[in-house]
């Protein structure tokens, strides 16, 4: 039976961390290497890692820097097939595992995603993520598929949903260690461009939290905004090597996104994430937007005082301008 490494970094995570392992160790799956990773906690994170240790899970200390080579450590350190990455507040169902990595030999997968969900507290408030439609995913087969997809769908993989062949991750590289938002979709990208062979569960089985309203990715300060457009570059780079034109939507709706997250509380970064989201020529899934023209013609910046003022004179007729 194939070992599946699960790697959990933890920094100053003791008020959640102990549900958060109880949950892989609740796994069906028998055959786990459970690894959790403290990035310099000041809080009481260590203190919870000698009960860990009794039931069998590696506890591993580091210096501060942060959850991306709190991963590569652990991936270092992993002797599983097949990994697993968890965030240290998030949940996984007790079947996961089992399922996927079922899935995966059956397939001959490399790499498998599942169905996810959101809750704030108590899994009884769990929201399931809402996919606007589901028959894409009959045209996926391969990692490229997947990012071509992510551009012109609305949809995201959050990283537990994810399981992984560690010689996928092998071929694809660690984590960069210099980006500190969307560094999981920086690498996860990475692992896309070489997976030749992708499985579903469509099955609800990651269970991401969600505290005080708070987005997946919030852009709050400079430095995680100059990351952002770093993330959103290195992803710009990789899918250009394809010269497949098509993949481009994938980097165009990470602009778009960032555009809108940055677009009051910081104009000046929101204009450079503009412009390098006018600068891709190409469709993206609010292409098919009725009033898109404004867009491709005045700019996703400009654009959006066109629409107000066509809105303000009844020229047109639109709930809302999308961007």
């Amino acid at each position: 039976m194939s070992l599946v490494s699960v790697i959990i970094p933890a920094y100053n995570a003791e008020k959640y961390l102990e549900r958060t392992v109880q949950s892989v160790l609740d796994q069906t799956y028998p055959h786990l290497e459970i690894i959790v990773i403290d990035d310099g906690s000041t809080d009481s994170t260590k203190n919870l890692f000698e009960g860990f240790e009794l039931q069998g899970v590696k506890c591993i200390s580091q210096e501060n820097k942060g959850a991306s080579a709190a991963r590569n450590n652990g991936i270092r350190i992993a002797q599983g097939e097949y990994i697993q990455f968890l965030d240290a507040d998030d949940l996984i169902h007790p079947d996961k595992i089992t399922e996927q990595v079922e899935l995966m030999k059956n397939r001959e997968s490399d790499l498998s995603f599942t169905f996810w969900g959101e809750f704030s507290d108590s899994l009884d408030d769990l929201k399931p993520f809402k996919y606007e439609h589901k028959d894409f995913f009959e045209n996926i087969e391969t990692g490229l598929d997947i990012m071509r997809s992510f551009g012109m769908n609305n949809w995201i993989v959050l990283v537990h949903a994810w399981l992984v062949r560690k010689d996928l991750i092998q071929l694809a590289g660690e984590w960069n260690e210099s980006i500190s938002n969307n560094d999981d979709g920086e690498f996860f990208s990475r692992v896309l461009f070489h997976a030749k062979h992708i499985s579903i569960l469509r099955s609800q089985m990651a269970y991401y939290r969600k505290e005080g309203g708070e987005s997946l990715s919030i852009l709050n300060s400079e430095k995680k905004i100059i990351s952002a457009i770093k993330s959103w570059d290195l992803i710009h780079e990789l899918v250009l090597k394809t010269n497949d034109m098509s993949l481009l939507a994938y980097p165009k709706k990470g602009y778009y996104a960032n555009y809108v997250m940055t677009k009051h509380p910081f104009p000046e970064f929101a204009k450079k994430f503009g412009k390098k989201f006018d600068d891709l020529k190409v469709p993206f899934f609010l292409t098919e937007w009725e009033h898109y023209w404004i867009v491709q013609y005045f700019g996703i910046y400009r654009g959006g005082k066109v629409f107000k003022y066509l809105i303000k004179f009844r020229l047109i007729k639109s709930k809302r301008y999308p961007i």
